[in-house]
């Protein structure tokens, strides 16, 4: 099989047959809100997340510079980009996109060493070689991970229609107190507002960023969103 980047996207080809694999990685390009950012900057352990939230590279302009290597074990494709101090992250088994950013050390450049996957990393105590399968190896020895999600603009399936959110249920497997989330509210799409409060203001549309501290037995499953129309 062979990756690479075309004007259409990442893709895959596999014998003769090519597929596209970031059909929803094209379209409109959103950063973090300002007022969202300072909340996460605020945060214990997250300020350093919050600039690779709010970047300004649309993915397509990321993937044209961007080099890529196999993490085997992982099962996940790694795309750097050396200008740029987050990586992007395709789960093969999940066909997922994620972002990564290593606060501690600037991933550079790949090498070619299959079935290894070694990158070249720098800090400010110089340049060192990391091994991005087993850097995030999971063990019962290894640190809680630091996470933000960020998800794009969604409607809850009624366009149009103003909503007052009633609650936010985040599910999965972690302890009380790791997971927190911020809200946004938006009545164009473009322009978001950090929510306050819930059962306040109605929105058309929404954002939501998770902050997560999880050990590598935990996981966020889904979320539940209840809400009332407004008219």
């Amino acid at each position: 099989d062979v990756v690479f980047a075309t004007s259409k996207g990442v893709m895959l080809l596999h014998g003769s047959e090519a597929t596209e694999l970031s059909p929803y990685m094209n379209g409109k390009h959103y950063s973090i809100e300002p007022s969202a950012k300072i909340i996460v900057e605020s945060q214990e352990f997250f300020s350093g997340f919050a600039e690779t939230l709010s970047d300004s590279s649309p993915f397509m302009a990321f993937i044209q510079n961007a080099s890529a290597t196999y993490d085997y074990p992982g099962k996940r494709l790694i795309f750097i980009n050396p200008n740029e101090n987050y990586q992007y992250i395709y789960k093969l088994d999940t066909q997922t996109w994620h972002k990564l950013h290593h606060p501690d050390f600037k991933l550079q450049q790949v090498i070619n060493s299959y079935p290894e996957c070694l990158v070249v990393a720098s800090a400010d105590n110089g340049s060192r070689i990391v091994d991005m399968s087993t850097h995030l190896d999971v063990s019962t020895e290894q640190k809680t991970e630091k996470v933000i999600l960020a998800t794009r603009p969604f409607d809850l399936s009624e366009p149009d229609v103003f909503k007052t959110i009633k609650d936010v249920r985040i599910r999965g497997q972690f302890p009380k107190g790791a997971v927190k989330f911020i809200l946004l509210g938006s009545l164009d799409g473009i322009n978001f507002r950090v929510i306050n409060t819930l059962r306040g203001k109605s929105w058309k549309l929404f954002r939501l960023i998770i902050l997560a501290d999880l050990d590598p037995t935990d996981r966020i499953s889904w979320v539940d969103i209840g809400y009332e129309t407004r008219f």
